[in-house]
């Protein structure tokens, strides 16, 4: 897929939504009803293509003179009409055709992860706010959320939610359910450590890759593993609530029955039984491996990836594939711009939110396509040739500068 089909895919992301902007306006028999400056499919347009300037800037460098320059106000008028799931429609319908065009119908293979965003400081939002302490400030945050393509190189789900008010196993449960993806392998770090969330990539059909705690804590606690260093061992557990008689007996058993707390998170099993009901349980199969760094160190994982496939040696592979998303995480927020935000609103938030994550998929699916073109002059230098972005501004990547006299959607 080349540059000019990755953008004619973007333009399809957005006029789809733009032709349906009743959905996704507050008041859609008044919304956007006139022919203004600032048009809904515009005003996606621009907040895609924010960098991180000021707003007055980003306006003045979206129009060619002042006399037909949209003001701030305007600008802010226009933008609160809109829900922020107008930009999450348009990342999704993005990502999900472009996933189309690309896929080769083999296991994708997702990093899982999550990343703190200081937003405006607001003491009045509870779910959102920490007082400051005697050497730091005051400070909001929320969390976004994201299963990341590691051999794409792009966002494929992403959610948002304010610090306080979920978790990141929530999150990701939430994220798996709701994805069209058919086949995927999951990998995460300790953070997501829990049958619930082995539970629900179980019954999406999908494989999962997570690291967990190294001790007999956690996931480990209460099974019996090998005394050597290194192993590979299959468990086949039955899940279960009931705390009955015949239940106690049954987990004696330890690497075979498992009797999850009511305080503990797990969607697949009800938190309450009739005493004349029948125990009920709930079956998880997986492998815990612990195996040996090159640092001399041990890390201990489990997956449900069959073992003659993926045995011990590669699923230590697999798993530093997972860094890349961390690095994903620093071109978004320090290249791409997510540390800036242009409203101190929350929608306003959401919104740029995901205009970044859409800006991101975008640039990295152009840059992998750019034609570079070396100089030979006094002073070397490659000029990265992409005609998309807007006005010369550098605008990604942390391996490319891309540089062009056009805005991104001409």
């Amino acid at each position: 897929m080349n540059i000019i089909e990755t953008r004619e895919i973007l333009y399809s992301a957005i006029h789809y939504v733009s032709n349906n902007f009743k959905d996704y306006v507050h008041n859609p028999k008044k919304d956007f009803s006139r022919v203004r400056k600032l048009p809904f499919d515009k005003m996606l347009k621009i907040i895609i293509g924010m960098g991180g300037t000021s707003l007055v800037n980003e306006l003045t460098e979206e129009y060619d003179t002042l006399e037909h320059m949209a003001t701030v106000p305007a600008f802010i008028q226009q933008r609160d009409k809109i829900k922020p799931k107008a930009f999450e429609a348009v990342f999704t319908k993005f990502t999900s055709d472009i996933m189309q065009t690309v896929s080769s119908g083999e296991m994708q293979i997702l990093a899982a992860d999550g990343s703190d965003l200081h937003i405006p400081t607001d003491e009045k939002d509870k779910e959102s706010f920490y007082p400051g302490t005697y050497n730091t400030a005051s400070y909001n945050l929320i969390h976004l959320n994201v299963l990341y393509d590691i051999k794409k190189r792009i966002y494929v789900e992403a959610g948002i939610h304010k610090s306080k008010a979920g978790n990141e196993t929530g999150s990701l449960t939430d994220l798996v359910d709701a994805s069209a993806i058919k086949s995927a392998l999951a990998i995460m770090d300790r953070g997501y450590e829990s049958y619930n969330v082995m539970a629900h990539i179980q019954e999406k059909g999908w494989k999962f890759l997570i690291r967990i705690k190294d001790g007999n804590t956690g996931i480990k606690q209460g099974l019996s593993m090998p005394e050597t260093d290194e192993y590979d061992v299959p468990i086949s557990l039955s899940l279960t609530r009931r705390n009955t008689n015949k239940g106690k007996q049954l987990i004696k058993e330890n690497n075979s029955y498992r009797r999850i707390n009511s305080r503990v998170v797990f969607d697949y099993l009800p938190l309450t039984i009739q005493k004349n009901e029948e125990i009920q349980f709930f079956s998880l199969y997986f492998r815990i491996i612990r195996f040996r760094l090159k640092n001399g160190s041990y890390e201990t994982v489990v997956t449900n990836l069959d073992p003659l496939e993926y045995p011990s040696e590669k699923i230590r592979e697999m798993y530093a594939m997972r860094w890349s998303v961390e690095v994903s995480f620093r071109s978004l927020k320090y290249t791409i711009g997510l540390l800036r935000f242009h409203s101190k609103k929350m929608a306003g938030i959401w919104q740029e939110v995901f205009a970044r994550l859409i800006m991101y998929n975008f640039s990295e699916l152009v840059t992998s396509h750019v034609a570079i073109k070396i100089a030979m002059s006094k002073t070397p230098h490659i000029q990265y040739l992409c005609g998309f972005m807007r006005h010369g501004k550098p605008l990604y990547h942390s391996k490319f500068i891309v540089t062009t006299s056009s805005k991104w959607y001409n």
